[in-house]
């Protein structure tokens, strides 16, 4: 896709797009939404570059919040979080950074990228390590295929600027999650510095304008009456043929939610209207599981979300509740998610379930 500028008619479609993809994790974009558009107001647009422009050996880094969602809707952003970590990670590697991108299109990181962007006066990659959002900072496509997490900058609201480099991603990803534990359950983090060739090579291409576009046709059915599933069908078919399932239709019956070890935990429960069939979802920060029945209709590594039955408006991890009428659905993940080498680490037995990966396309 050509580069285009990100203005503040794209906003609320972008945050949309981003919290449907999101598998209920990421963050809530609220505040987010607030930043970007004053952001955008004071600075102008961001310029979003598709990645196969890029030169060859510029320097984008990966950049986003770590913790628990819940947080996120109880903290209000702070820029300077944003500011010290890219600042720290250019003096760390002794030379300026040339873009950013999002470590997971899903929910508020998605936004976080483009803040980063108009923050260093930078553009922002059309690009993300993961397509969608999961728990774990190894757990994106640049560490699947092979590039490190070293040096990682993790910062916080206190003003803390650490320099984290491991002996390997999932190590880095341990301790900054010390450091996002200590922090209340948040910090902000620069990572995975990339070269332009290492982006092509490993990352998931396009997710910037996808998650526009998916927002675009929800807002505009809403608008103008129509169906919003159709319409989001349509959009992700358009987008190279990716399929969305309807998985349930119901009301929430029980939400079980804790916060431990720096992540959100928790099970929620449905009955579908009228009575008769159950499903429950299981997650880590993000949906990883629905089974219906006790028979799991998808799994991680596609996108399982809860979206408000009559609008498809997306309800996080974070925000389901009881009496909630809801409709789950899913959307199938990104190629480079469905290799052996990325299922071993978010697939479902990645996350101790007892099953192999079977994608919604084959339902």
């Amino acid at each position: 896709m050509p580069n285009w500028l990100l203005t503040d008619k794209d906003i609320d479609d972008l945050a949309d797009g981003c919290a449907l993809l999101g598998s209920g994790g990421g963050g809530e974009s609220h505040s987010f939404r607030m930043v970007l558009r004053s952001l955008l107001a004071e600075r102008g647009p961001v310029q979003v570059v598709d990645a196969m422009t890029l030169a060859p050996d510029s320097l984008a880094i990966n950049v986003g919040f770590v913790g628990a969602p819940i947080v996120m809707t109880e903290k209000l952003f702070c820029e300077r979080t944003v500011v010290l970590a890219l600042e720290g990670m250019s003096r760390r590697l002794g030379r300026p950074i040339g873009a950013v991108m999002p470590a997971e299109i899903g929910g508020a990181n998605g936004l976080s990228a483009v803040i980063a962007a108009s923050l260093l006066g930078v553009p922002v990659v059309d690009a993300d390590g993961m397509g969608r959002a999961f728990p774990m900072s190894d757990q994106i496509t640049y560490s699947i295929y092979g590039r490190s997490a070293s040096p990682t900058i993790a910062t916080t609201d206190h003003g803390d600027v650490v320099c984290v480099e491991g002996g390997n991603n999932r190590r880095i990803e341990q301790l900054v999650r010390a450091i996002s534990s200590a922090n209340g359950a948040t910090c902000f983090t620069a990572d995975y510095p990339l070269s332009g060739a290492e982006v092509r090579s490993c990352a998931v291409l396009g997710s910037i304008s996808l998650a526009r576009r998916i927002g675009a046709a929800l807002n505009a059915a809403r608008r103008e009456h129509l169906d919003p599933f159709a319409a989001l069908a349509q959009a992700l078919d358009t987008e190279g043929g990716i399929t969305v399932r309807s998985l349930f239709n119901g009301k929430v019956t029980d939400c079980r939610h804790e916060t431990r070890g720096g992540f959100g935990f928790g099970v929620v429960s449905l009955e579908s209207i009228p009575p008769g069939e159950r499903m429950t979802v299981e997650f880590q920060n993000e949906f990883l599981i629905a089974l219906q029945n006790g028979v799991a209709m998808a799994t991680t590594p596609d996108i399982i979300s809860i979206v408000d039955a009559e609008t498809l408006r997306n309800v996080g991890s974070e925000s389901v509740r009881y009496g909630q009428r809801v409709e789950v659905i899913a959307i199938e993940a990104p190629v480079l998610l469905t290799t052996p080498a990325a299922l071993a680490v978010v697939g479902p037995r990645a996350f101790g379930f007892d099953l192999d990966y079977r994608p919604i396309r084959a339902l």
